[in-house]
């Protein structure tokens, strides 16, 4: 089971947006050729995209750096940050 489906449980792929994902997850890309999996930078693309924007319309930009493959490659969840809980 992807983690992305762990960071937003009930929706499909099609219908996951930006803004959907919390913050505290990291995003990254996996190539369905070589299955590299690596980050992205969440923000810029939220900037050039939109935070509504669904993750299968702006997933078809993504190319990955291991083979070069554009095609097919999908979102996923590659970490989380670490919070700090105040006392």
């Amino acid at each position: 089971m992807d983690p992305l489906f762990d960071a937003v449980p009930g929706k499909a792929y099609y219908a996951i947006s930006f803004r959907d994902i919390p913050e505290t997850y990291i995003l990254g890309g996996r190539c369905i050729l070589c299955r590299h999996v690596g980050p992205v930078d969440r923000h810029r693309i939220e900037l050039r995209h939109g935070a509504g924007e669904q993750l299968r319309y702006v997933g078809r930009h993504l190319r990955c750096l291991a083979c070069g493959n554009t095609v097919r490659n999908h979102f996923t969840v590659v970490g989380c940050y670490l919070t700090r809980l105040l006392t």
